[in-house]
C-alpha cells in the first residue's frame, strides 16, 4: 500500500511539472493578449507607412553593412499604434516572436501615440549603455516633432550603428541623416573659428579701404574746386 501511495505522489509531481512547462510556455501568448504582432520585413519594417521609399533602401542596405562588419544587428520599425501596450513591451514581444539574439537593438516609433523606444538585447550593452541610448532618443525628438520619420530614423541608426563599429574596432562609412551638420574631427575643430575670424578680418578691411578711398575722393574734389577758385 506505502509503494502505491509514493508512486502515486511521484505520478502527482510529474503532472504538476509537464502542467508548468505549459503554463511557461503559453504565458507569453497570454502577457501579449489580443495584439496580433506584424512580421518582420528585412531590416526596415515601415508597418505605418510614414517613410520614403529610398531612405527604407538606405537604411536597409546600412543596416546590411553593420551587421556585416560588427555582427550586430539593428531593426526599424514604425508601427501605426501598439494596440493599448506601452511602446517598450510591445517591443520586447516583438523581439521574443521575431527571435532577436542577444546582440540585435530595435529602434521602434509608434506614430499615432507619438512614442519612440530603443530596445537592446543584453550582448550590446557595453558597447550601448543607457545613457548613449538617452542621447541617441533625444536627437531624435526635433525630427519626429516634425514628421521627419526619415530623417530620426538614420540618426538613430548612424549613432547606434557607430557605437557597434567602436565597440567591435572597425571603421565604417557612415551616411549623415538629411539636415544633419557634418561631425568635425576634433584635431580640425580650431579651423572653424578661424575661418570666421579671418572672414570678419577681410570685411573689416573691406570696409575701412572703402571708406578710406571715399575720403580721398571728398579730399581731392576740395582741393581742385580750391584750385579753380584761385586761378579765378
Amino acid at each position: 500500500m506505502t509503494n502505491g501511495n509514493n508512486a502515486m505522489v511521484r505520478g502527482l509531481r510529474v503532472d504538476l511539472r509537464v502542467l508548468l512547462l505549459l503554463v511557461w510556455a503559453a504565458f507569453p501568448v497570454w502577457a501579449q493578449g489580443a495584439v496580433k504582432l506584424p512580421k518582420r520585413v528585412g531590416y526596415v519594417s515601415d508597418f505605418a507607412h510614414v517613410m520614403s521609399a529610398r531612405r527604407i533602401e538606405r537604411l536597409d542596405q546600412l543596416c546590411g553593412e553593420i551587421e556585416r562588419r560588427t555582427h550586430d544587428r539593428i531593426d526599424v520599425v514604425t508601427v501605426t499604434s501598439t494596440d493599448g501596450k506601452p511602446i517598450e513591451q510591445y517591443a520586447t514581444a516583438l523581439q521574443q516572436d521575431w527571435g532577436q539574439g542577444d546582440r540585435e537593438a530595435m529602434v521602434i516609433v509608434a506614430v499615432s501615440q507619438r512614442q519612440r523606444w530603443i530596445a537592446v538585447e543584453s550582448g550590446l550593452a557595453g558597447a550601448l549603455p543607457p545613457a548613449e541610448i538617452a542621447k541617441i532618443d533625444g536627437q531624435m525628438v526635433p525630427m519626429l516633432r516634425n514628421n521627419d520619420f526619415d530623417g530620426a530614423m538614420m540618426l538613430a541608426v548612424n549613432e547606434l550603428g557607430a557605437q557597434m563599429a567602436s565597440s567591435a574596432g572597425v571603421k565604417m562609412h557612415l551616411q549623415l541623416p538629411w539636415g544633419a551638420p557634418p561631425k568635425v574631427p576634433a584635431e580640425y575643430r580650431w579651423i572653424r573659428p578661424v575661418t570666421w575670424g579671418l572672414t570678419i578680418l577681410l570685411f573689416a578691411s573691406l570696409a575701412v579701404w572703402v571708406y578710406v578711398s571715399e575720403l580721398g575722393d571728398r579730399l581731392r574734389r576740395r582741393l581742385r574746386k580750391g584750385l579753380r577758385r584761385k586761378r579765378q
